[in-house]
């Protein structure tokens, strides 16, 4: 039988021995006590290392000439970001999995009890996000400034809202947990569209991809912007957050650190928009393009490109995201 997670009582009170010895070992080797967190980080960390170096040689040496040779011509910093996209991908798919998962009971059922296996798999897709995103960090050789600050609130307020929940035992702060996760595991369709812009490949679909992944990414984060905000304001006003310092903290920061990776967000969604602008005229033949002098044209200068509007005089740039 599954033991339960409820509020006050982490591991609860049990009548046999046997499942005394099974909650005790639970308890020791659990993914977020004080002595198995920085080895599992470590083990992450090594192990997104080591899939990263494989990816970068298996596209070196790709027997598909067309993506051996355009992984080639780019630059090393390229390169670096074309592996971030692949691990991306696929490090946040299995957090997405795993969150999904663990969130059955206490967002989709809205119950008050989880058992261990979800909470388990809730505390794997944060880790596993959370060591991505330092990883990210420490491979790109660039990183803008909107990657640095939506990266390091996503690691900011994953750490706080797991950590209020183990202080606590307060079920309100793994929905926390997985509201603001979802805002770092749902950018799939982003990174197949910088996976194909960066290496060239099927750029009949890659204005396609651009603004899909912009619609689809605002769509999802404005959602969960939304219910996160909505379920503050409900505990605000019926007093349900605890009266502890974390009740305190949440009280006061949640609503700043929402605005905050909402406002990234959306940057990045405008910069993905630009990037499909920029494919869709790219694709354009020079006749369209004097029949159509609205449409944004392409600047190019010694250090990077850029996407200019004729209208609007905004710009954004390729090494945006």
């Amino acid at each position: 039988m599954a033991t339960i997670i409820s509020k006050g009582d982490v591991i609860p009170r049990v009548l046999s021995d046997q499942a005394e010895m099974a909650s005790a070992a639970y308890t020791n080797y659990n993914l977020y006590s004080a002595t198995q967190y920085p080895w599992w980080c470590l083990n992450y960390f090594i192990g997104f290392w080591l899939l990263s170096t494989l990816a970068s040689k298996f596209l070196e040496n790709c027997p598909v000439h067309t993506l051996r040779d355009s992984y080639r011509s780019l630059d090393s910093d390229k390169q670096n970001n074309v592996v971030v996209y692949i691990m991306q991908f696929f490090g946040t798919s299995a957090a997405l999995m795993a969150q999904l998962f663990a969130s059955v009971d206490i967002i989709f059922r809205w119950q008050e009890t989880t058992t261990e296996a979800r909470l388990n798999g809730l505390i794997f897709s944060i880790l596993l996000i959370v060591v991505l995103y330092i990883w990210e960090l420490i491979y790109r050789k660039k990183a803008p400034l909107s990657l640095l600050l939506d990266h390091f609130i996503i690691i900011l307020v994953a750490q706080l809202a797991t950590s209020s929940f183990f202080d606590t035992h307060d079920i309100v702060y793994l929905r926390f947990t997985v509201f603001l996760g979802l805002h770092a595991t749902v950018d799939q369709a982003s990174f197949i569209a910088l996976l194909l812009f960066r290496l060239n490949l099927c750029q009949n679909w890659q204005t396609f991809w651009f603004h899909f992944s912009a619609a689809q990414s605002l769509l999802v984060k404005t959602l969960v912007t939304m219910f996160s905000l909505a379920y503050y304001l409900i505990l605000v006003q019926d007093g349900s957050l605890s009266t502890s310092s974390w009740g305190w903290f949440w009280k006061v920061s949640m609503v700043m650190l929402l605005g905050l990776l909402y406002a990234v967000h959306v940057y990045a969604c405008w910069v993905l928009y630009k990037l499909g602008v920029r494919c869709q005229v790219s694709s354009s033949s020079p006749l369209q393009l004097e029949s159509q002098p609205t449409i944004p044209t392409i600047v190019k200068s010694s250090s990077k490109k850029t996407v200019a509007s004729s209208e609007q005089g905004t710009i954004a740039t390729s090494d945006d995201i």
